[in-house]
């Protein structure tokens, strides 16, 4: 009877673990239809939708993940504010957050690596208030961010001037003059041990790599596809993905050469809009109007197709004993 006794103690003990420390949580991707006014909800491990679209009045456009998985921030670009949403529950918390005036740029929204900050146009956010805090001095008419891994730095392009801003995020001014790029300077991206940002120009069809260090242009992409809009990289920095918005392709940039290695045509041909990696690095899903191409990233070929038109497109981190992978805390610490 002691020896049942005990098995069952251990059986409870373990059950209460399991139900207090998420030892593993399935990704899931979050992708906005402006035209719908909703955010639909992708697991990843099937790539099936999950429950009914999220309503999300006032053009859902740019969406971002918090570093735990948390949260999904959605920006409106016709009321122009940020919606929160729970990812636990997948309900919208409190009221959208005012920003005033968008970047128009489905990436013009990033959080800092802590997950503290939300950058939201020239908005500054202060996640645990859902709070602005403060202003950036910029105020582009289309402009896309990306931010440093360290969070130090913000790099803002400009469209229209066909320049890049760098703005220092500890006292919120500019660095330096504007870094002049190619022909509409568009979405950007950084490698994961912040050394490059790679920008690219939808009107030149080039992609412009600048050095974070100097910050000056050190090599200039030729011919990487037919208006190249959206770029993601890898998280092991071998590959930046470059979606084309009028080649109803995705280009692959090998960085060690900053070669176009590939050209992977979707499925489905639509034009594409963003691009997002897994925190595995193993796929990239590409959003268009009509569906989500999902490509393996060793083989370069589309793998799957999911029937869910979309624009904006982010991916929660994986996670292992409530925090991201190949972290040993909460990030917000």
């Amino acid at each position: 009877m002691k020896t049942y006794h005990a098995f069952l103690s251990i059986l409870l003990f373990a059950g209460c673990l399991l139900t207090v420390l998420p030892i593993k949580a399935a990704p899931f991707a979050y992708v906005t239809s402006t035209h719908d006014d909703a955010v639909t909800v992708i697991d990843i491990a099937n790539n099936t939708v999950v429950g009914d679209p999220i309503p999300v009045p006032g053009g859902p456009f740019g969406v971002v993940i918090s570093p735990d998985g948390k949260y999904a921030y959605v920006e409106t670009i016709i009321d122009d504010g940020v919606v929160v949403i729970d990812t636990a529950t997948n309900s919208v918390v409190g009221d959208p957050i005012p920003i005033g005036h968008s970047f128009n740029c489905q990436t013009d929204m990033v959080i800092s690596p802590n997950g503290k900050l939300l950058y939201a146009s020239a908005s500054i956010i202060d996640t645990a208030t859902n709070t602005v805090v403060g202003n950036l001095p910029f105020d582009v008419d289309l402009g896309c961010y990306a931010i440093t891994p360290n969070g130090k730095f913000l790099y803002l392009t400009d469209f229209l001037a066909n320049t890049v801003h760098v703005i220092n995020t500890i006292t919120n001014t500019a660095v330096g003059e504007p870094i002049p790029v190619g022909n509409g300077a568009w979405k950007a991206a950084i490698t994961p041990n912040g050394k490059y940002v790679y920008v690219v120009n939808s009107d030149s069809y080039d992609v412009s790599v600048i050095s974070t260090n100097t910050n000056t242009v050190v090599k200039t992409i030729p011919d990487v596809g037919n208006n190249p809009g959206s770029v993601a990289i890898t998280p092991n920095g071998k590959y930046a993905i470059v979606s084309n918005y009028l080649g109803l392709d995705v280009s692959f940039i090998d960085i060690a050469s900053n070669t176009v290695q590939s050209h992977v045509p979707l499925m489905s041909p639509s034009n594409p809009v963003e691009v997002a990696v897994t925190q595995d690095g193993k796929y990239a899903y590409v959003t268009t109007g009509a569906n989500i191409n999902v490509i393996s990233i060793a083989n370069k070929t589309v793998v799957d197709t999911i029937p869910v038109g979309g624009g904006g497109i982010a991916i929660t981190p994986i996670l292992k004993h409530g925090y991201p992978v190949g972290t040993s805390k909460n990030p917000r610490l």
